[in-house]
């Protein structure tokens, strides 16, 4: 068999045929008819490659943005969990969301992709990689820091409806943070719930309890740095409770309830009253009040406390539950002879073991309108409202911040109602606020 090449020209602009019959004569074989031979014009040619580049162009740039979305997801997600500055928050939503697409792209010139189908999808991917991640780490670099770093636990805030409700925050934010708070929740704990610190053997943890739950869940870290849960569930049967917090000071108010200071025979503050208690002043759930052989009269005094659950200075009253991590109850025992004694409440009031707290925080408490009873020896010796409280809780908060930074795990102790009186040996005293729990201490001699 003998192959011959005939010559063809197209000549540009002109319109080529499809089909051309072709003659050829062979010598001393005559002429010879080879039939109709199908051609692809020039034209036709640079249209199916215009379309096969345009197609693939439109195919990497979509699938390179939606790579770049992942990348930057990632990233974001990344950065959220490890770092704070936005230079590293940035640096990790770059390094991840790049490591994908460089990913994708070293894959497609492996396998001879043209550049129309790859360096669409890089750059695509590149540009909404970056916008988007550098969004998300801007966001969360001007959201307020929650009550809890890394948005994990939920925060109090004000009414916010007609019926004066202290409703959850919509994320363990609502989130006043976050994110690392979030106006939505993360995998950690949310909702309303009591949390506390606990002795299980010979180790001690924090965890929370769900509403009508016996089981603590476990977390990882404090109430106010990344609190996420373990996994890890306890029965609360089988824990021994400890004070739910260990604060940086206990701020708290005399005479802030009308009749309390009728009682002494002294009249109502113009403003608050504050005194200071040490950290060394608190001890837990069932620990023994011990009486001090420098002092002949020591009282209880029960109260509504106030935890507080982010950094808070200059705050507005109408932001103030914003700075509430949760309330627990509180004991503020008097050395009664050296109160009336000492111009300065120092020994008074801050001697070791004067602040039991506990036995837990309790999130959502409606601190304006709370029942605090004081029971010694099961007869019940204080009781009264918080509304009957001559300065509330936004508004100690708000007078307290003009002046002294409250740190997260601070105290507020808000002031006892009348009937305070004398504990002696072997007595019991317990403090109930109502929607926390009670607290319930045996007095010890010296």
């Amino acid at each position: 068999m003998r192959s011959f090449e005939v010559p063809f020209r197209l000549v540009a602009g002109s319109s080529a045929p499809t089909r051309l019959d072709v003659d050829v004569v062979l010598p001393g074989a005559g002429t010879v008819w080879v039939g109709p031979l199908a051609l692809r014009s020039l034209a036709d040619q640079h249209a199916g490659a215009w379309w096969s580049d345009r197609t693939g162009g439109l195919i990497g740039g979509v699938a390179g943005t939606m790579l770049g979305l992942t990348g930057a997801i990632l990233g974001a997600f990344v950065a959220r969990r490890t770092h704070r500055s936005l230079v590293l928050r940035a640096t990790a939503v770059l390094a991840v969301g790049g490591l994908v697409i460089l990913t994708v792209a070293v894959l497609a010139l492996a396998s001879s992709q043209p550049y129309a189908v790859w360096y669409p999808l890089v750059l695509g991917g590149g540009l909404s990689m970056i916008v988007f991640g550098g969004s998300v780490a801007l966001r969360d670099m001007h959201t307020p820091t929650p009550s809890c770093v890394g948005c994990a636990l939920p925060t109090s805030r004000a009414p916010d409806d007609a019926s004066g409700s202290w409703g959850l925050p919509a994320r363990i934010g609502d989130h006043p943070h976050r994110r690392p708070g979030s106006s939505g929740r993360c995998d950690s704990l949310a909702g309303r719930m009591r949390l506390l610190r606990f002795r299980h053997g010979e180790r001690i943890a924090t965890g929370a309890v769900q509403p009508g739950s016996d089981t603590v869940q476990v977390i990882a870290g404090t109430f106010f740095e990344d609190p996420l849960p373990t996994g890890e569930e306890v029965s609360i049967d089988d824990v021994m409770l400890l004070a739910p917090v260990l604060p940086s000071k206990l701020v708290c108010v005399g005479k802030n309830y009308a009749a309390h200071a009728a009682e002494f025979g002294m009249e109502v503050p113009d403003e608050p009253l504050l005194f200071l208690k040490p950290s060394t002043a608190v001890i837990g759930p069932d620990d023994p009040i011990r009486l001090l052989p420098i002092n002949d009269r020591t009282d209880y005094e029960g109260e509504l406390a106030v935890v507080i659950g982010r950094l808070a200075r200059n705050v507005r009253a109408e932001d103030a539950s914003r700075f509430i991590l949760g309330f627990t109850c509180a004991n503020d025992v008097t050395l009664r002879d050296l109160q009336r004694t000492d111009d300065q409440w120092t020994k008074a009031k801050g001697f070791d073991g004067s602040c039991p707290l506990g036995p837990w925080i309790e999130t959502s408490v409606d601190p304006t309108d709370a029942f605090v009873e004081t029971r010694l020896n099961g007869d019940v010796v204080q009781r009264a409202s918080t509304s009957e409280m001559v300065f509330g809780v936004a508004e100690l908060i708000e007078y307290i911040t003009t002046f002294m930074t409250l740190l997260p795990g601070d105290v507020l102790l808000t002031g006892t109602p009348e009937g305070v009186g004398r504990v002696r040996a072997r007595d019991v005293v317990e403090v109930e606020v109502e929607g926390v729990g009670t607290l319930r201490n045996r007095v010890t001699g010296p």
